[in-house]
């Protein structure tokens, strides 16, 4: 038990450590405030899933989930993605589950391989189901909690000779539960290393052009729909199902805008705030090892490509660049650098206004990140002495106007 650090037998799972494909982390945490994982049987072990830890309280609880809990694997030497759902309870190993397979599907054909696999952060707060446009009508975000990006790299044949081939990068937007690839991009003469980062309803992902001898930034954003000015008001409401279905839900409607980005890319990460209200930074890992915080209006797929209309100049659109700008002052890592920087992780704080970023290497850096700057915060130069003499005073004119009043109506009660 990390908690107490004392040796918890119940914790341990039937599955065998050497045949466990990967842990699938629930919703819910059992008594002790421990998360709960289902440990995922491969090989013959293939579609049995396991608690850890074990508890009455969790078991009684993936027992009444029973044929609405999904889980998936994806074999990435093999290229696949299978979708299971837990059926019931296994006959024999206590705390364990049998799955059936839902769906499956082929990500990387022929000789295509995944090269890497975004999934939203668990910590993410959605502030706003929809995007309000400068004419006051809405742009509903494609929220599919199921939503999973993966990245593709295959040799591309070209057309007037087959033996002149080059490379070509996928990025493959697929629902979990269903398996069904709701969109499928195609870069050629594209090539790694490639990064993606998924949050809310958008996705942001670098790979190298080898044409061009550079590197590109692509953003996707995803929309439902839209609701026009006058769509919604106390006398009528767009119909909208209630649920929704991996199976039936529509695909969405996809936006794309690519953009050059001057240094080598070696990650991506997205900053995270405890309720999501405050703007959305994308952290660029550069080979240097440095970290660059841009903001997300600057790979915004909506950006125009002429001059913006005034609506457009009211939601903050800028014209369309394909050139993305590296701010020195908005450096992470400052003057600093990661050696060997491989990864970024984002959490929120207690505050808002803040998210905390470690960037991770051979060496590691911790900095706090304010992209609506600090907002719920007192300013270091704050004159604190002056509101507590104010504060003092307006409580002394409290206390006097008070007295003041009590002999004003004593005064009057005795005409």
């Amino acid at each position: 038990d990390a908690l107490s650090g004392l040796d918890d037998a119940a914790m341990s799972a039937t599955v065998k450590v050497e045949s466990v494909a990967q842990l699938v982390p629930l919703d819910f945490q059992d008594k002790s405030g421990r998360e709960i994982f289902l440990a995922v049987g491969k090989g013959a072990e293939a579609g049995k899933s396991c608690l850890l830890p074990y508890s009455t309280a969790a078991a009684t609880r993936v027992d009444e989930l029973a044929g609405t809990l999904y889980y998936h694997t994806i074999d990435k030497a093999e290229g696949t993605i299978v979708s299971y759902m837990v059926a019931a309870a296994h006959p024999t190993d206590k705390g364990c589950y049998t799955s059936s397979v839902v769906a499956s599907a082929v990500l990387a054909p022929g000789d295509e391989k995944i090269v890497d696999v975004a999934y939203r952060n668990a910590e993410e707060k959605v502030n706003s189901p929809a995007e309000i446009l400068g004419d006051d009508s809405l742009l509903l975000k494609y929220l599919n909690p199921h939503l999973v990006a993966v990245v593709t790299e295959g040799a591309l044949a070209a057309p007037s000779n087959a033996s002149d081939a080059s490379t070509a990068l996928y990025v493959s937007l697929v629902d979990t539960v269903s398996a069904r690839v709701l969109h499928r991009v195609q870069h050629v003469t594209a090539s790694g290393p490639a990064s993606i980062v998924m949050s809310e309803n958008w996705v942001v992902y670098s790979y190298w052009n080898t044409k061009a001898h550079r590197t590109e930034l692509s953003a996707l954003a995803l929309y439902e729909g839209m609701i026009d000015t006058y769509g919604l008001n106390p006398f009528k409401v767009p119909e909208q199902q209630a649920t929704f279905s991996s199976f039936t839900a529509p695909a969405p409607v996809v936006m794309q805008r690519t953009f050059i980005f001057p240094r080598a890319i070696t990650s991506l990460a997205v900053t995270v705030t405890a309720r999501g209200i405050t703007s959305k930074n994308l952290l660029i890992g550069l080979e240097s090892g440095q970290v660059a915080s841009l903001h997300r209006r600057f790979i915004d797929p909506r950006r125009p490509n002429g001059k913006p209309s005034k609506t457009e100049m009211m939601e903050g659109l800028m014209t369309y660049s394909p050139y993305l700008p590296i701010i020195p002052f908005a450096m992470v890592t400052v003057n600093g650098s990661v050696m060997g920087l491989e990864d970024i992780h984002a959490t929120s704080a207690v505050i808002e206004s803040t998210s905390l970023v470690l960037s991770q290497g051979i060496d590691m850096f911790f900095s706090r990140v304010t992209p609506s700057k600090t907002f719920d915060l007192l300013a270091a130069d704050f004159n604190r002495p002056m509101l507590l003499m104010l504060l003092a005073g307006l409580t002394t004119a409290l206390v006097m106007t008070k007295g003041m009043d009590k002999r004003k109506k004593l005064a009057m009660a005795w005409k």
